[in-house]
Formats: structure tokens, C-alpha cells, sequence
């Protein structure tokens, strides 16, 4: 199956259009956390595939989980895996030292965009009370932008793609 990335982030780009252009604050709140929500669930479901091609057993992971597998589970698997190669041979210092950085990294910004994410996500689907403000043109939510997670799946996808071509580089 393939990831529906490009949709949910389509739609979450309809939804803040509506948001910034409704007139009413109820209309500007719902479609801005609606919007949210999808520019999460895009964001989610590109590390949950990357998981996914890295261990089938992965794609279970927790929303909650996520950004902690990417920063435990899939950087250590990585790392351990880079030094045994340089120890073998297979890898000399040089590449080994530079596939751990690019790995942290990856892992570390994606698991922080996650954690943001998923907080902003939650605000959306659980804290009606915490509205969904305009100032000078900027809908934010809890101090998130709806400009800035519209980033969140692309963000994703970046990282994941890097933390992919390495673990396939390194045999995994």
C-alpha cells in the first residue's frame, strides 16, 4: 500500500485555506485544528513507513512511541551496526563516523518534529478549550502556526528517507 502522504497533506492545506478564510471564529477553529490533525497524521504516517520497511513489525508502533523508536530503537540499531562494520573493515572511520552523524541527526530531528507534532495534534482532537487564534493573519494553536505544521510531512519524509538510505546502506 502506498502512503496516502501527498493526500492527507492536500487536504490539510484545503482545511487551513477554509480556516484563513472563514469569517467566523468557530469555522476558523475547526477547520484549523482539522488542518492540524491531517498535517500530523501525513507527518505520522511517513515515519510509520519507514519503520515499516525497516522492520514489518514496526508499523505497530504507538503515536506516543514514535518519536522515542526513531531516536532509540532504529538510531542505536544503526550506530551498532556502523561501528561493527568499521571494526570488520567493511567501513573505514571516515564513513562510519559520518553515517552515525547523519543517523543522529535524522533521528533526532525527526523525533523532535514528531513529539511537536503529536502535542499539537492532541491540542486539536482533545483541548477545545484552547482556541485556534488569528493574529495579524497567523492562525496558531497553542502557539503552533498551522503555516509551520504544514511542513510536518514533508520534514518527515525528509528525515525518513535519510534514516531509510541508511539503514539500506548498511545492510539492514
Amino acid at each position: 500500500m502506498e502512503v496516502p502522504l501527498v493526500e492527507f497533506a492536500m487536504v490539510g492545506e484545503k482545511l487551513r485555506e477554509l480556516a484563513e478564510d472563514a469569517t467566523e471564529a468557530k469555522m476558523t477553529d475547526a477547520f484549523g485544528r482539522s488542518a492540524i490533525n491531517r498535517f500530523y497524521y501525513a507527518a505520522f504516517l511517513s515515519g510509520r513507513h519507514a519503520l515499516s520497511v525497516m522492520n514489518p513489525k514496526w508499523r505497530s508502533v504507538r503515536h506516543s512511541n514514535l518519536p522515542d523508536h526513531f531516536k532509540g530503537v532504529v538510531l542505536k540499531r544503526i550506530k551498532k551496526t556502523a561501528r561493527t562494520q568499521e571494526k570488520s573493515g567493511l567501513l573505514n572511520p571516515s564513513k562510519s563516523s559520518d553515517i552515525q552523524t547523519k543517523a543522529n541527526t535524522a533521528a533526532s530531528q525527526l523525533s523532535n518534529l514528531m513529539t511537536r507534532a503529536y502535542a499539537a495534534r492532541c491540542d486539536a482532537d482533545y483541548e477545545p478549550e484552547k482556541p485556534v487564534n488569528r493574529e495579524e493573519g497567523v492562525l496558531s494553536l497553542a502557539g503552533v502556526r498551522v503555516s509551520d505544521a504544514q511542513n510536518w510531512p514533508r520534514k518527515a519524509e525528509q528525515y525518513s528517507k535519510v534514516l531509510l538510505r541508511l539503514w539500506n546502506e548498511l545492510g539492514l
